[in-house]
């Protein structure tokens, strides 16, 4: 029920401040993901100070340009963890989702987690992959001159 009530949220959000909000309070009340953060690429004018639009290293883009489904493992090598701002020394596993608009890439989700085998490189993804599909289609329709 959890998973309909976000994609319902997300196909109701009229602005890019409302899918965000949507996806942080989902994610952490209904699917207990401790900590969320999310990057795009492409910075609109006039928000160049949101957390989201942060510069992401070419590395880290070209990586998240070759994921054909989620990565789940350990932050080590990445860079991410900083994206969870104050709680980046505790996160311990993640899962890394790459955002898609029209076969490219626009951005990433980061989830983090203190438990170092909450998110393990054997695990499913396919709930992860919806998940991203949803975000991205929801992200291109609030910010359509953008991405």
């Amino acid at each position: 029920m959890a998973d309909i009530r976000l994609a319902v949220g997300l196909i109701a959000a009229e602005t890019f401040q409302a899918v965000i909000h949507l996806l942080n309070f989902h994610l952490r009340d209904d699917f207990s993901v401790p900590h969320v953060a999310l990057r795009l690429w492409n910075t609109p004018d006039g928000v160049e100070d949101l957390p989201e639009f942060a510069a992401v290293s070419e590395e880290l883009q070209v990586f998240a340009e070759t994921l054909n489904r989620p990565y789940c493992g350990s932050t080590a090598g990445f860079g991410t963890a900083s994206w969870f701002g104050e709680h980046a020394n505790h996160i311990r596993s993640q899962a890394l989702i790459a955002l898609r608009n029209g076969g490219g890439t626009i951005g990433m989700i980061a989830l983090g987690s203190e438990e170092a085998q909450r998110f393990y490189a054997d695990m499913g993804t396919l709930y992860l992959e919806r998940l991203g599909e949803m975000v991205s289609a929801a992200l291109a329709r609030v910010t359509k001159s953008v991405l």
